[in-house]
């Protein structure tokens, strides 16, 4: 087994795979804009005009057409109680205008409307509650593997090569490059012979052996089914 020194490129290699294996754990719990195309964007268009004409929905089925403004789209800022607020631009689908009051907006590409969360069918409710569920969910996993690299970086710093890392914790394997396990697997040469070191104990640094094993495996298996 060759020796190893540990390297910055050593380092920031072990906490790029922290970082894809962060990026790909959190991938499904990532939330954005309300999609096209789906039930619940064809809702939110639907509620934008009913909350256009909110102060007199009686004129919308009366006012003359001339008299009302036509809109490409649609910027929407939904406020629902405990959720983050969502700011999304909402266009028009199959050739679908917004047809608004008269007072909405001068501008024919967009306006703005605010959207309360009393005004949403169960199906945008539902959508929040999920969103909501999907962003602590991702928060967690972030955190976790944001931990995770600086613990591990902490750990490197009390070493001064691969060998003696791994050798405290063996588990470290999971999260090294390719490129430096290939390096250490060569046969070693005189020149190579590692310098006596101190094993630091690893518990101290709230690393927990199963959970690293469990993490890299996870994300193999994540990959591999792709």
């Amino acid at each position: 087994m060759a020796y190893v020194r540990k390297t910055e490129s050593l380092v920031m290699g072990i906490r790029r795979t922290v970082r894809d294996m962060r990026t790909k754990a959190a991938q499904p719990f990532r939330t954005g804009d309300i999609e096209n195309g789906t039930p619940e964007y064809d809702a939110l268009r639907s509620v934008v005009e009913t909350v256009g004409w909110k102060a007199a929905p009686e004129l919308r089925s009366k006012m003359p057409s001339e008299w009302k403004t036509n809109h490409n789209e649609v910027i929407v800022e939904v406020s629902v109680p405990n959720k983050e607020v969502l700011t999304q631009r909402v266009k028009n689908t199959s050739g679908k205008m917004f047809h608004m009051p008269p007072n909405f907006s001068s501008s024919f590409y967009s306006g703005q409307l605010k959207i309360n969360g009393s005004d949403l069918p169960p199906i945008l409710t539902a959508w929040f509650d999920t969103t909501d569920d999907k962003k602590k969910k991702y928060e967690a996993i972030t955190e976790k593997f944001q931990t995770l690299e600086t613990k591990l970086e902490m750990f490197m710093q009390q070493h001064a090569s691969l060998n003696a890392a791994l050798k405290d914790m063996p588990e470290l394997e999971l999260y090294v490059p390719d490129e430096f396990m290939s390096k250490i697997r060569e046969p070693s040469k005189k020149r190579d012979k590692a310098p006596t070191e101190e094993r630091p104990v690893y518990e101290s640094l709230g690393l927990d052996a199963n959970e690293l094993s469990a993490l890299a495996v996870g994300h193999r298996i994540a990959t591999a089914a792709e």
